[in-house]
C-alpha cells in the first residue's frame, strides 16, 4: 500500500461501501420497478462514475477497471436500447459485493477479494464487448446513438473530474466531515464518566449540607450561653458555616451546569450515531430476491418507515435477525405459486416490514401473507422430539405453542433447504433481540399470514429502566417490556395448594415470586399491596417482587465475563449517584417462570375441570366458580362431547350434569368406568333432583360426590373439587 492510500484507507473504505451499496439499491429498485429506470440509472452511473474516479486517483487499478467495465456493460440500459435482465442484476450485485470485500483486503494489505474482482471485471467487459459488437452490426442505429461524455481510456489515466483522495463527487458535503465511529463510541465513554463525576458532586453536596446542618445546631446552642469563649468561637464557626453555605450554592450551580452540558453533549453525540433505516432497504430486498430464486416463489417487499433513525449499533445488530425473518417468510410463510393463485391469492407474496418509534423503543414488525402458523404441528413436531408431553402440550395456549418455534434447534419444516430446515433461524433472532434488551412477538392468523414483532431500545448505549426491590436487593428492568403493573392487596390473591392466583380483567394469572425466578428462598411477610409485572409476551404469569422503585434512563454496559453465564442477567446500569445494577432479560424471566408454570400444571397444582351441561347458563357459572378457584376449565354441551374430551384430553375432573340430550350424566359415567384411560377420572353429579334416593343412585353408578342444584354453594363446590383431587392425587 502507498502512502497516499494508507493515509485515507479508512475513508476510502467507507466511501467505497456506500457507494456500492446505493448501486446495489438500484439495482434492485430498477429490477422491481422498471419505470424508475430512467431515473436510477443516473444514480447508479454517478456512484460507479466516483468509484472509478477515486480509486483510479489512489492508484487502486483492480476497483477502477470494475467501475468502468460496470458502467459499458450497463450502458445499453442506459440508452434504452436493452433491458436489465436478472442475470445482469445478479452480475451487478456480486460485483459490488466483491468491491466491499476488496477494500476490506486493502485496508488489512492483503490480497483478500483480489481473485474474484478480477473475474467478475473479466465477465463485466465480455458483456460490454458483446455489446459493442452488437452495435457494429448495426451501423444506421449506432449513428443515432447518444455518445458518452467522456473519452474511452483506459481507467487508470481517466480522471473526468478533479476528485479529492478519499472523497467521490458525490459525497459529503464541505460543511461535514466522516468521522470513526469508534471515536464518536470514545467521546460517549467520556459522557459516562461525567456522569459518574456528577454522581461524586452530588454525594459532595449531601456530605456539605450534612456538615453545615452540625454547624448550625451548634451555633443554636451557643447561643443559648453567656460564656464569653463560646461565644468567640461560635463567632469562627458562623465564618465556617458562611464559607460552607457558599460552598454548596457553588456545588449546585456546578452540578446543574454539569448535568446540562453532559445532557446535551450526550444528545449531540448519540444523535451523531443515528442512522436511517432505510439502509435496511437494499439488504432486505436482497435476501427476498435471493429466497425467491431459491425457491421458485414470489415475493414483494414493502418497507415502511424508512425515515425512522437508528443507533448505528442497533441497525448493524438487528440487520441478521431481519433478514432470518424475511427469508423464513418466503420459505416458510409465503405459499408457492400454483398453490396462491388456487386458493385465489396473487401469485407473488407480500412481506411487509414496518418500523416505528414509539417513545424511547423502535417496533419493528414483519409480516406476510402466507399460510400463517400451524399450532397442532408446532405441538406435533414438539411432542415428536421429546420437547413436551402430550399432557403438556394440551395445557399450552395459542400464545405458548408459538414459543416452542424459538427453542434451539425448533423446525417444522422436513426438508433441510439452505434456506431453513435446520432449525436455527428464530433462536438466532429470539437470542439476539434478548442481548438488545427487547422482546420478541409473534402472531398469525391461519391461512392469512403472520407476524413477527421486535420490541428493543432505540438505542443500545441507554434505556429507560423500572427499578424493584427483591429480598433487599435492587433489579432493574427495561420498561418497554413491561405490558402491566398491578398492586392487588394480600386478600385478592387466590391461593390453591402452593399456588397463587390472581385474576387480571377476568383471566387467571399465576403469580410466580422473582426469588423464586433467581433460585432464592424468599423470607419475610409479603407486603400489603403485591406489585405484580405482566411480561411483554407473557400469558397467564404475573411476577412478584418486593417493592417498586421507580424509573431511570440509566446507562446499560455488558456484563463482566464472569456473570455472563447467568441467563437472567443481561447488563449492567450504570447508576451517577450510587452503585451499578443488574439488569434483568425480560425474555428469560418469561422462559423460566413459563417452565415454572408448565411445571406446576404438570403435577397438578393448576387441574383442568371439565364441566358437562346443556344449559349454556349453568355452564358459564360453573366455569365462572371454578376459574375462581383456580383451576382451568373446559366445557361440553352434553354427554357425548364430554366423553369425547374426557379420553382425548388431559382432564383432571368431571363435573355433570344427570339430565343431557344424547348422553345423560349417567350413561356418561358407566362409560368412563369401564374405559381404562378415564376408569379413576373423579367425577361429580349435578343435579336438579334434591333427594336421597338419587344421591345414592349416582353414588352407587361411581360418582364421587353429588350435589343438588337448589342447594349449589360456590364454596361448596370448590372445596368439593379441592378435596377430590387432593385424594387423588395421593
Amino acid at each position: 500500500m502507498d502512502d497516499l492510500l494508507r493515509e485515507v484507507i479508512d475513508i476510502f473504505v467507507a466511501e467505497v461501501r456506500e457507494q456500492a451499496d446505493r448501486i446495489s439499491q438500484a439495482l434492485l429498485t430498477m429490477e422491481q420497478k422498471p419505470d424508475t429506470i430512467p431515473t436510477e440509472i443516473e444514480e447508479l452511473y454517478r456512484q460507479a462514475h466516483s468509484m472509478k474516479g477515486s480509486s483510479a486517483s489512489l492508484g487502486v487499478d483492480e476497483l477502477s477497471q470494475l467501475a468502468h467495465h460496470f458502467e459499458s456493460a450497463l450502458l445499453p440500459v442506459r440508452r434504452s436500447r436493452g433491458q436489465l435482465t436478472a442475470e445482469m442484476v445478479d452480475l451487478g450485485l456480486r460485483a459490488m459485493d466483491a468491491a466491499k470485500l476488496r477494500v476490506v483486503g486493502l485496508q488489512a494489505d492483503s490480497d483478500v477479494g483480489l481473485s474474484e474482482l478480477r473475474q467478475l471485471t473479466e465477465r463485466l467487459e465480455k458483456l460490454s464487448q458483446s455489446y459493442s459488437e452488437h452495435l457494429s452490426t448495426e451501423p444506421t442505429e449506432k449513428a443515432a446513438l447518444p455518445q458518452r461524455s467522456e473519452p474511452a481510456r483506459p481507467p487508470t489515466e481517466e480522471v473526468a473530474e478533479p476528485v479529492f483522495p478519499g472523497q467521490s463527487a458525490a459525497a459529503d458535503s464541505p460543511d461535514t466531515v466522516r468521522v470513526a465511529i469508534d471515536k464518536l463510541a470514545a467521546l460517549v465513554q467520556h459522557t459516562d464518566d461525567l456522569r459518574r463525576l456528577r454522581g461524586q458532586l452530588e454525594r459532595h453536596q449531601s456530605e456539605v449540607t450534612t456538615m453545615l446542618r452540625g454547624l448550625e445546631k451548634l451555633l443554636r446552642a451557643a447561643g443559648k450561653t453567656s460564656d464569653a469563649i463560646i461565644k468567640r468561637g461560635s463567632e469562627e464557626l458562623q465564618h465556617v458555616t458562611r464559607g460552607l453555605r457558599a460552598l454548596r450554592r457553588d456545588l449546585l450551580d456546578d452540578i446543574e451546569g454539569l448535568q446540562s452540558t453532559t445532557g446535551e453533549l450526550d444528545d449531540g453525540l448519540r444523535a451523531m450515531q443515528l442512522l436511517p433505516a432505510a439502509l435496511l432497504s437494499q439488504p432486505l430486498h436482497r435476501a427476498i430476491r435471493e429466497a425467491c430464486r431459491s425457491t421458485g416463489k414470489e415475493a414483494l417487499l414493502t418497507l415502511r418507515g424508512e425515515d425512522v433513525f437508528l443507533d448505528r449499533t442497533l441497525l448493524e445488530a438487528i440487520k441478521t435477525p431481519l433478514l432470518h425473518l424475511v427469508r423464513n417468510a418466503v420459505d416458510h410463510g409465503i405459499e408457492d405459486i400454483a398453490v396462491r393463485e388456487a386458493i385465489g391469492k396473487p401469485a407473488a407474496g407480500k412481506i411487509a416490514v414496518t418500523i416505528e418509534q414509539r417513545g424511547s423503543q423502535v417496533e419493528i414488525t414483519i409480516g406476510d401473507d402466507g399460510r400463517g402458523l400451524d399450532v397442532t404441528r408446532i405441538r406435533e413436531v414438539a411432542m415428536s422430539r421429546g420437547l413436551l408431553s402430550a399432557h403438556e402440550a394440551a395445557l399450552l395456549d395459542e400464545h405458548e405453542s408459538y414459543q416452542l418455534l424459538l427453542r434451539p434447534g425448533f423446525s417444522t419444516k422436513e426438508e433441510i433447504t439452505t434456506l431453513s430446515g435446520r432449525g436455527v433461524g428464530l433462536d438466532v433472532v429470539n437470542t439476539t433481540v434478548r442481548k438488545l434488551h427487547g422482546v420478541l412477538q409473534l402472531s398469525s392468523s391461519p391461512g392469512s399470514g403472520a407476524a413477527f414483532t421486535i420490541s428493543v431500545p432505540l438505542t443500545v448505549a441507554a434505556s429507560r429502566l423500572l427499578m424493584l426491590e427483591e429480598q433487599d436487593h435492587t433489579f432493574a428492568l427495561p420498561l418497554p417490556a413491561v405490558a402491566r403493573i398491578a398492586l392487588p392487596r394480600r386478600e385478592e390473591l387466590v391461593v390453591l395448594g402452593s399456588q397463587t392466583v390472581y385474576y387480571i380483567d377476568g383471566q387467571p394469572h399465576t403469580v410466580i415470586g422473582l426469588s423464586k425466578l433467581l433460585g432464592q428462598t424468599h423470607t419475610g411477610d409479603a407486603p400489603s399491596r403485591q406489585p405484580l409485572l405482566l411480561l411483554r409476551g407473557a400469558s397467564g404469569v404475573a411476577i412478584a417482587c418486593d417493592r417498586l422503585r421507580g424509573e431511570s434512563d440509566l446507562v446499560l454496559r455488558p456484563l463482566p465475563i464472569e456473570l455472563r453465564r447467568y441467563p437472567l442477567l443481561s447488563a449492567v446500569a450504570i447508576v451517577p449517584s450510587g452503585p451499578a445494577l443488574f439488569v434483568l432479560s425480560p425474555q428469560a424471566l418469561l422462559s423460566m417462570a413459563g417452565s415454572l408454570r408448565l411445571a406446576n400444571d404438570s403435577r397438578g397444582r393448576r387441574r383442568t375441570v371439565l364441566v358437562a351441561d346443556d344449559s349454556i347458563t349453568t355452564r358459564s357459572l360453573l366455569r365462572s366458580v371454578l376459574e375462581g378457584g383456580g383451576y382451568r376449565v373446559r366445557t361440553a354441551a352434553d354427554g357425548d362431547e364430554a366423553l369425547r374430551i374426557a379420553r382425548s384430553e388431559p382432564i383432571d375432573l368431571l363435573v355433570s350434569d344427570v339430565r343431557m340430550p344424547r348422553l345423560d350424566g349417567l350413561a356418561l359415567l358407566h362409560k368412563l368406568r369401564s374405559d381404562a384411560r378415564t376408569s379413576m377420572l373423579p367425577v361429580v353429579l349435578f343435579s336438579g333432583a334434591n333427594n336421597e334416593e338419587d344421591r345414592q343412585h349416582g353414588l352407587a353408578a361411581g360418582a364421587s360426590a353429588y350435589l343438588a342444584k337448589d342447594d349449589f354453594e360456590r364454596g361448596q363446590l370448590v372445596d368439593v373439587v379441592t378435596q377430590l383431587l387432593k385424594e387423588a392425587a395421593s
